[in-house]
């Protein structure tokens, strides 16, 4: 809406749907949202002025991250989520240990921020650079998890930073604590933006 992030909530796989929460994030832009367990979601969004619905008033400013442990219709307090530099967005969450992962750039260095606590509450990211030198075009990296853990990410470079103009990639194998040397998705000479990916199997 105009001024606000609404939540609705499916529970027969999106045939219908039912409004959780009118306001979950107030004054918001560029909101993402990811699922853990039952009832259990997390999102996030740039605040200009905001906070969430009902449970904090507004006054957040920046790029903050929420949790919702009914289903959408209360968040916890906003956590501004810009250690490392700014969280982008796209949120995914490995099932089988909880961990949710967002990336950061600043600017500069392309960082994946793994939230290892998250399902205790302790939305403290653990950072690891995925690639330094970076100039980014859209600042939108998609990211996205295989059955057996291994994290992918993609994202736009414009040229003028320490690669070539065109869509780059790179995965780990080890929670985001290391990651394999970017390799360049396209091959023509003109700049692309806005790359997207998806996992499948192993």
């Amino acid at each position: 809406n105009l001024v606000n992030v609404a939540v609705s909530r499916s529970m027969d796989s999106g045939q219908s749907f039912v409004l959780a929460n009118p306001a979950a994030q107030t004054i918001h832009d560029r909101q993402w949202m990811e699922a853990d367990q039952k009832d259990v979601l997390y999102l996030t969004g740039n605040s200009f002025g905001g906070g969430t619905f009902p449970t904090q008033p507004v006054g957040n400013v920046g790029h903050f991250l929420y949790k919702s442990k009914d289903g959408g219709q209360t968040f916890s307090p906003g956590v501004q989520d810009e250690e490392g530099g700014e969280g982008l967005g796209d949120l995914q969450v490995d099932k089988s240990n909880g961990t949710l992962y967002e990336a950061h750039y600043d600017g500069e260095t392309l960082s994946m921020a793994a939230f290892r606590d998250a399902r205790r509450d302790d939305l403290t990211p653990d950072l690891s650079t995925v690639a330094a030198g970076v100039d980014m075009l859209s600042h939108w990296p998609s990211l996205d998890l295989d059955p057996a853990g291994t994290l992918y990410i993609t994202w736009d470079e414009s040229g003028q930073g320490a690669r070539r103009a065109g869509i780059w990639y790179a995965y780990s194998k080890d929670g985001a604590r290391s990651w394999s040397r970017p390799y360049r998705v396209d091959r023509g000479p003109r700049t692309d933006i806005w790359p997207w990916l998806a996992a499948g199997d192993n």
